[in-house]
């Protein structure tokens, strides 16, 4: 079980993700996140797990919808 990663830092959150996503490598194929600064370092993450990091726009997550 993995403590989970606080605040918003992009390096303790990149190696956690790569350290949970490591074993399952081969089945890894894209992640998709949004463009919060804890992913300042998704160009590590996908590098480690060689498989594409993509971005959805900000409007995509339902909490950052305008109204």
């Amino acid at each position: 079980m993995e403590k989970p990663v606080s605040g918003k830092q992009a390096s303790p959150l990149s190696k956690v993700a790569v350290r949970l996503l490591y074993p399952y490598k081969e089945n890894v194929h894209t992640i998709t996140s949004d463009n919060g600064a804890e992913f300042a370092e998704h160009e590590f993450i996908a590098k480690k797990l060689k498989a594409d990091f993509l971005f959805c726009p900000s409007l995509f997550f339902p909490e950052k919808r305008i109204k």
